[in-house]
């Protein structure tokens, strides 16, 4: 496995430094989610649909921006008439975020780090998404690298 990107050694850094750094009535959040994963590009040639989970942790209470960390985990079924029939795709990811936060709708990226069946690199992955209590709905796309998706899930904060 290869060392993480610069880029996201600089990110992870500055997400601990604004962790640190948040005033003291700043509060925290956390959620996990799931939903549907669609593969794009080269990946919607060999792969269907899948799944994806994600677990993050990030500060609120710094005005409009918040920033997080997550980590999650997508997997793609073998398209059966692609020739030949691959394996299952798997991969994780795990990195930091920032998210534009009007109170009900949100956008925002993150850079993270994917791991697993050769998908080791750095991507940017732009979101935008729906508060509703303490349920968000989330839609995000992987547009860079070798494996291109479409993810849409719902989470619970808590």
């Amino acid at each position: 496995m290869r060392a993480p990107s610069p880029f996201f050694v600089l990110g992870a850094t500055l997400l601990a430094l604004a962790l640190f750094s948040t005033p003291a009535d700043a509060q925290f959040s956390r959620s996990i989610g799931a939903g549907l994963a669609v593969p794009t590009g080269d990946l919607a040639d060999t792969h269907d649909r899948g799944f994806t989970v994600r677990a993050q942790y990030g500060t609120l209470g710094l005005g409009l921006i918040d920033v997080h960390m997550q980590g999650g985990y997508s997997r793609f079924e073998a398209d059966p008439g692609a020739s030949p029939t691959p394996d299952e795709f798997d991969t994780g990811h795990i990195g930091p975020g920032v998210r534009v936060n009007s109170g009900t709708i949100f956008f925002g990226g993150n850079a993270l780090f994917f791991f697993g069946d050769g998908d080791e690199e750095v991507a940017f992955v732009p979101e935008v998404g729906i508060n509703l209590l303490l349920v968000e709905i989330v839609a995000d796309y992987r547009f860079t690298g070798d494996a291109e998706w479409v993810g849409i899930r719902a989470g619970v904060k808590f």
